[in-house]
């Protein structure tokens, strides 16, 4: 019985309420009943049914009733007669009101307050929706409305607009969206905005769903009327009102442009000279977050014998700010003859709306030299040198650190500890003297090769004949590949005649023998720039490799020297030096091990532009193209390929024949 007759309360809108206590006196609970369903224009009946005698005397509190409901008679009271749990009868007083419903909507009513002067019995507050005419089959009414359109705007300034349907019972998409372009201003559909929210009322989810959104952006001043939209969805036909915005002129300083947001304005000529042929390419850019579809974009003025083709690229999305992304002009110039030319670039300056600050980029003349392809070479010939011929013949010395016989130096000390324990006076140290001489004589020697060809080399250099100078290079014999001066020049001498990928190979090459030289590292930086070549390997040395092995074994001599000379003697200084001597041997050798192992990388440079492919067979598909002189490390050898690493993290196999081997060590099989 009980659980049939709360199902009847349910069906027929009874709200079950509780009261709120006064102090130290209890309050009685109120119920509250109306009509299930009401529609707009319908009169309805609202009780409150109290739990005081259905004869007693109450005073009532009138509710402040919503705007969407009218109160048209009450409160009046009467009995009720109510069945109790144990099956008895009572008579309790009801209050009775006449509403009628004036528009749609989802209308809260306050709490309504009755006393008989001992207790107040107060009722919660009531939700009640109100239906349209054509809305019998929902349960809450359909109300559509702009979301936040705002009051003013500028000339230009770009606003979302985004339609919102209330109080769907689940998620639904319109059958059709219709609306009249307002005139003086840009009405355009876009996507990615509004979100979908929700709300609940009992145990019901309602959701509040974007059924079309919109960018505005308004072309003249004065005041811009936004027409009704018309919806069709479940059937239903639903229309806003009209909207009016105020649109107030730009300043002065930004009619030019019509720019209206948050902006950066950015140009890029990549070299302000260039040689005759060639083309560059000039790039205007504005990017951030405003009018980006509506702002004008200054054009440059290009002296006419430039041969200009103009193309514009954007890339912007609609957001809650306008327009968010980048519009940029490109300009291609064919460079037909020599000179000087200027190109007049135009300011450009916008408006922040938020603010009402202006930010201008001021007007800037880029200089352009157009040079012959002699003029071009003689001065690719100035900014590079060759290492005179006598020093190229000093450098064919083998590195201290490579040569087994240099590492006897580390005896000496272990050799003075031992003499200095059985032999007495001056002999010790005049036979410590001769021995750590015949060590020195013995790592130092090396075999400096003397051949004729280097004066006329250089002499070729400086007459601009560079493959002349070059030829002389080629034809040297390998036992110069362990110089680093003459791989230097051998590099320089590649570049000026035009081969890149031997170019780099070569200086690469030397700056393994030579890894600290701000000579090799600043010319090969300087080539790899111009070949735009980017994420190169690098060799990151703290110390040349001779100076770091000579540190390592003056500090292990002498921990051995400190060792004999205190020998026997307990001394704390003696002791702290022993030491810091042995950590810094320790510390040398960590540091000469790190190095020679960045330098053992087995490295090659790429001939000429070829693609990376998945697996090691000509039937592969190539899948991304590596830039003539990019530097790989080799990985492993198989068969006709190589399987390689880049710098930046690519890796697949290329054919050896489109490699050249940097040491000789990357010619093995087995890598």
């Amino acid at each position: 019985m009980e659980s049939k007759r709360i199902r009847n309360r349910f069906r027929t809108g009874l709200v079950s309420l509780c009261f709120f206590l006064l102090p130290l006196i209890p309050s009685g609970a109120i119920e509250a009943e109306w009509k299930e369903q009401i529609v707009e224009g319908q009169r309805f009946t609202l009780k409150f049914i109290t739990s005081f005698h259905g004869r007693q005397d109450v005073d009532i509190q009138d509710p402040i009733w919503p705007d969407g409901i009218s109160k048209l008679s009450g409160p009046y009271t009467a009995q009720r007669t109510i069945q109790n749990e144990d099956g008895s009868f009572a008579t309790v007083l009801q209050v009775i009101y006449t509403l009628r419903g004036d528009e749609p909507g989802i209308y809260t009513v306050p709490p309504v307050n009755v006393t008989d002067g001992l207790e107040i019995q107060t009722s919660d507050a009531l939700v009640i929706p109100i239906l349209d005419r054509d809305e019998s089959f929902l349960n809450f009414p359909l109300l559509i409305e702009w979301l936040d359109i705002p009051e003013s705007l500028y000339v230009g300034q770009s606003v979302p607009l985004v339609l919102m349907m209330h109080n769907l019972e689940e998620i639904t998409l319109p059958d059709s969206v219709s609306i009249q372009p307002p005139q003086a201003a840009i009405l355009e559909s876009v996507r990615g905005l509004g979100e979908i929210h929700f709300s609940s009322i009992g145990e019901r989810t309602l959701f509040h769903v974007p059924m079309e959104t919109w960018m505005l952006t308004p072309s003249a001043p004065g005041t811009l009327n936004l027409g009704s939209v018309q919806v069709q969805i479940l059937g239903l036909k639903r229309s806003t009102t009209r909207q009016s915005i105020s649109v107030k002129p730009l300043p002065e300083r930004v009619s030019k442009t019509g720019a209206v947001g948050e902006f950066s304005y950015s140009l890029q000529l990549p070299d302000s000279e260039a040689v005759v042929g060639d083309t560059v390419l000039l790039k205007l850019r504005v990017e951030g977050v405003g009018n980006l579809n509506y702002m004008v974009l200054g054009e440059p003025e290009f002296p006419e014998t430039l041969n200009v083709v103009r193309k514009e690229v954007s890339d912007f999305t609609a957001g809650n700010s306008g327009f968010e992304g980048y519009r940029e002009l490109q300009y291609l110039i064919t460079l037909d003859s020599e000179g000087a030319y200027n190109i007049e670039i135009p300011g450009f300056a916008w408006l922040n709306p938020l603010t009402g600050t202006v930010s201008v980029s001021p007007s800037k003349t880029l200089n352009l030299r157009v040079v012959s392809v002699i003029d071009s070479l003689n001065q690719k010939n100035q900014n590079f040198s060759l290492i005179p011929p006598s020093e190229v013949l000093k450098g064919n010395r083998s590195p201290l650190y490579s040569n087994p016989l240099a590492y006897l130096l580390l005896f000496p000390g272990v050799l003075f500890l031992i003499m200095h324990r059985h032999l007495k006076g001056r002999k010790k140290f005049t036979l410590s003297t001769l021995i750590l001489t015949l060590f020195m004589t013995s790592a130092a020697l090396s075999s400096n090769h003397e051949i004729t060809g280097f004066q006329e080399s250089q002499s070729s250099f400086e007459r601009g004949e560079f493959k002349k100078a070059l030829d002389f290079y080629k034809t040297a014999g390998a036992e110069w590949d362990q110089n680093a001066n003459f791989l230097y020049n051998r590099g320089v001498l590649y570049y000026l005649s035009g081969e890149n990928a031997p170019a780099i190979a070569s200086l690469r090459a030397s700056l393994y023998l030579k890894p600290t030289s701000s000579l090799i590292k600043n010319t090969l930086d300087s080539i790899e720039k111009g070949l735009s070549l980017e994420h190169q390997f690098e060799l990151s040395l703290l110390l040349p490799m001779d100076g770091l092995f000579l540190l390592f074994v003056i500090s292990v001599n002498l921990v051995f020297v400190v060792i004999a000379l205190r020998r026997g003697r307990h001394d704390s200084t003696a002791a702290l030096l022993i030491f810091l001597l042995t950590f810094s041997s320790l510390l040398f050798a960590g540091e000469l091990i790190r190095s020679s192992w960045i330098l053992s990388r087995k490295e090659a440079v790429v001939s000429q532009d070829v693609a990376i492919r998945k697996i090691p067979d000509l039937q592969g598909s190539p899948w991304i193209q590596l830039p003539e002189g990019t530097s790989v490390e080799l990985v492993r050898n198989y068969r006709d390929f190589s399987l390689i690493h880049t710098a930046y993290g690519l890796e697949g196999w290329v054919l050896l024949e489109d490699l050249i081997h940097i040491s000789k060590e990357s010619y093995d099989d087995e890598l």
